[in-house]
């Protein structure tokens, strides 16, 4: 009976705590608590259970989010420009890079060389309100004033432009030899959808930079003559 007494029966969710965070056991040994500081320890784990999560800001919470994201390397940003060359203040433009490696040797002696895939341009505009700023296109700008690279992952969505972009375009079929062909309707009408006259851009609203630095310069060997 006096076993039974002393046993100590803890909350579900102090056993879940337990279970799914090992590490909180490993700093106490539960074997030498009396009941008093066993039923102490897990008032404690209930506690920290308990605690509200950390809230996130509204870019954090917009870059959980995002529909796109892209990493490769940036070698230069530059300012968007009017017709007359004058810079467009909080507008900048870059392409971004992305590449794979390919090994030129074997298993047992690799030589792996980065090919590039593809070159996608992008905007960058600074943007957001007085109390949640957001100048984007300034700290890329600024990365890459210091640095000679820099492999970033962005954070994007299209940018459709407005609507004096958008334009009905008919819909067509490719066959066996190759000819383009308009799809009909049951009228004999052709088929038309909506699209755009000019392909949507790339506007960046974040990023994470992932390593940027200078060029190394190259080792000169020195040919004795």
């Amino acid at each position: 009976m006096a076993l039974l007494n002393s046993a100590v029966f803890l909350p579900a969710s102090s056993w879940t705590y337990l279970m799914t965070n090992p590490s909180a056991s490993t700093t106490t040994n539960f074997s030498k608590l009396n009941k008093p500081e066993l039923i102490s320890k897990c008032e404690e784990f209930e506690a920290q259970m308990n605690q509200p999560a950390p809230q996130l800001s509204p870019m954090e919470r917009r870059k959980q989010c995002a529909s796109n994201t892209t990493v490769g390397i940036i070698n230069r940003v530059l300012p968007i420009t009017r017709k007359d060359g004058s810079a467009v203040e909080g507008g900048y433009k870059f392409w971004l890079t992305q590449s794979i490696e390919i090994n030129y040797g074997t298993i047992e002696s690799p030589d792996y060389q980065r090919i590039e895939v593809q070159s996608s341009p992008f905007t960058a505009w600074d943007n957001g309100t007085p109390e949640n700023p957001n100048p984007v296109g300034t700290e890329l700008f600024n990365l890459m004033k210091e640095n000679d690279y820099a492999v970033v992952r962005l954070f994007w969505e299209f940018d459709g432009q407005g609507k004096g972009n958008v334009c009905l375009k008919d819909v067509t079929n490719t066959d066996e030899d190759g000819n383009i062909e308009p799809v009909l309707n049951a009228l004999g009408e052709p088929l038309q959808k909506k699209g755009f006259n000019y392909a949507p851009k790339k506007k960046v609203f974040a990023f994470d930079n992932l390593k940027a630095a200078k060029n190394q310069p190259k080792a000169t060997e020195e040919i004795p003559f």
